[in-house]
């Protein structure tokens, strides 16, 4: 069943059509530190990631997707959400402030 749903969820990554419009190096800054306010991300898949903590802080996420996610405590004040998918992401003391969720759709996600 749990072998079912990924791949499910790695097709409707796929169908998407993303492309790697995001910045490599601010993808990697994410990754390494948790720091990365104002990054491009636009464009960007994430799966099975912990952000607790991250400073994402007007960073740019449009058209990202996102599965399993872990963005517990994390800045995401003035952050552009939109058009993005997050899959049982976990928001829970997320600072959403200000952010973009135009078109975004938060499937079965907690603390939001």
């Amino acid at each position: 069943m749990k072998t079912a749903f990924r791949a499910a969820c790695a097709a409707l990554l796929l169908a998407s059509g993303l492309a790697l419009a995001y910045s490599s190096s601010d993808k990697d800054k994410l990754e390494s530190s948790g720091q990365c306010p104002g990054c491009n991300l636009y464009d960007v898949a994430y799966g099975e990631r912990d952000f607790s903590n991250a400073n994402l802080q007007g960073a740019n996420l449009a058209s990202s997707a996102f599965y399993r996610t872990n963005f517990k405590k994390a800045n995401l004040r003035g952050a552009d959400l939109s058009g993005s998918v997050f899959m049982l992401a976990d928001f829970t003391g997320a600072d959403m402030t200000g952010a973009r969720t135009e078109n975004t759709l938060f499937f079965l996600c907690s603390g939001r």
